[in-house]
């Protein structure tokens, strides 16, 4: 009860009360919510137990990429969030450099992908999650290339969602059927 809490009380302060997403807090808040929070609460719900190092483990690339898909959607608005004082990692380093934010988010859930397939129960399966790695190659590309043209800019952040998606079906696959 006190971890549903605490993740209610953080999905409200990203976007309401003190507004973590204007102030460097979004991309963490995702990372939280939609990597650990989301993983252990599913394994919770399916088997009855609160903690699990190797789910812990595997949740941190998901929540990577899902914060490497905000990242994508942040480059095309960063000249709006900068007007509206909305203060996010992308705008710090500068849209011009988001694709390198986008790149070691993708680099790091890679090699946590690596670290769950040899070390944490996750089956050979779970190295379909590296297909990910594909999409997220275009999208870096893009991010790099195009970061001023926003209609360009869509393609990044649809191929960081098709990236998200292969790395989650790959690790739910190879955690299911080992």
């Amino acid at each position: 009860l006190a971890a549903a809490g605490g993740a209610v009380l953080l999905a409200w302060a990203y976007s309401a009360g003190p507004k973590l997403s204007y102030r460097y807090g979004g991309e963490a808040t995702v990372f939280l919510l939609f990597g650990p929070v989301a993983t252990l609460a599913g394994h919770y719900a399916a088997t009855g137990q609160a903690w699990s190092p190797p789910v812990l483990l595997v949740s941190l690339p998901l929540g990577l990429m899902t914060t490497g898909i905000l990242i994508a959607n942040e480059v095309p608005d960063a000249p709006q969030d900068a007007s509206a004082s909305k203060r996010n990692l992308v705008g710090l380093v500068g849209p011009q450099r988001g694709w390198l934010l986008y790149l070691v988010v993708a680099g790091v859930a890679a090699s946590l992908v690596c670290v769950a397939t040899w070390q944490a129960g996750v089956g050979p399966i779970g190295w379909m999650s590296l297909a990910a790695l594909l999409p997220a190659g275009a999208a870096t590309g893009v991010l790099r290339r195009h970061w001023r043209d926003k209609p360009r800019l869509v393609r990044s952040a649809a191929l960081a969602i098709l990236a998200q998606t292969l790395m989650a079906v790959g690790l739910l696959a190879g955690t299911v059927l080992h």
